[in-house]
């Protein structure tokens, strides 16, 4: 059995749909007939990602609801965010998403940068660079602040939902790298 020319390492005669980035646009490609279903995964994708911005940025001003409806309660959900080690299931993705929330007000994610998008069966991968600007803890200033940020979408019962998300504040080279001054 041959091998798709593409090397994605699936058979020839499996259809299925990939996404390139052609200058600033996303393009989805299919190496065979492109399927309706294909495209209601793109148009489903893109619509989460919209709200998954717009709900990021209430969490910003303080609010945690909008980003907490998209998760997952999958007892495998996963959040590493710049306020504490990485914790896994429900209930405790839940109370970081609260405390993290806790601490800012008034802010504001002002872009997203989409660094890479990968879409497979029911998994989307989204790496992006997240501009936030807040007052965090008390501070009574917004200081603007860049994640470097990867969430995982899974469907789950047809709808998408956040299994994973890690974001962290390293956006910029440093060469200590691991090493570099907290």
């Amino acid at each position: 059995m041959g091998l798709c020319r593409h090397r994605c390492r699936r058979p020839l005669f499996e259809e299925h749909q990939y996404l390139v980035l052609s200058g600033d646009n996303l393009v989805r490609r299919a190496h065979s007939d492109a399927s309706v279903e294909g495209q209601i995964m793109t148009d489903d994708v893109t619509r989460v990602i919209e709200q998954y911005h717009a709900a990021s940025r209430a969490f910003a001003r303080g609010d945690p609801a909008a980003v907490k409806l998209l998760f997952s309660r999958a007892h495998d959900v996963m959040l590493a965010n710049p306020f504490g080690r990485a914790v896994v299931g429900w209930d405790a993705a839940s109370d970081r998403l609260d405390f993290a929330a806790s601490r800012m007000h008034d802010g504001d994610v002002l872009q997203f940068d989409e660094v890479a998008r990968y879409a497979s069966g029911d998994l989307v991968v989204l790496h992006e660079t997240e501009h936030w600007t807040s007052p965090v803890i008390d501070r009574a200033a917004a200081e603007p602040f860049v994640l470097r940020v990867t969430t995982t979408f899974r469907r789950e019962d047809g709808q998408w939902r956040i299994v994973h998300r890690h974001a962290d504040p390293i956006a910029t080279i440093d060469s200590p790298g691991p090493l570099r001054a907290t």
